[in-house]
């Protein structure tokens, strides 16, 4: 094997070794609680969650509720926004949440 293969050799050994140091490394824990969004009950009431633990305030917007209107969420212990619509019809929605970082 001349130099010009083994520097290239040892360059992707190289690389390779890096890599999985990097890969090897623990990936924080800091991510929220697993939740579901939109979680439809029998009775078609909907409530929507979203994980925001720094919101001061988070309101719903929907498509079902008319032009300008929302809804304020509960936060729980856990820091996940809550509430529950409905019942509603079966369709299409769209919906939007809009947290609020600051007083």
């Amino acid at each position: 094997m001349n130099n010009k293969h083994l520097r290239i050799c040892l360059v992707g050994l190289f690389f390779a070794l890096i890599s999985s140091i990097i890969c090897a490394q623990e990936i924080p824990q800091n991510r929220g609680p697993r939740i579901v969004s939109p979680l439809v009950a029998d009775d078609n009431s909907v409530t929507f969650n979203i994980f925001s633990k720094n919101a001061q305030t988070v309101s719903l917007t929907g498509s079902w509720m008319g032009m300008g209107k929302t809804m304020k969420m509960t936060k729980n212990d856990e820091g996940v926004w809550s509430v529950k619509v409905g019942p509603l019809e079966p369709s299409i929605y769209l919906s939007d949440f809009a947290p609020r970082l600051f007083k």
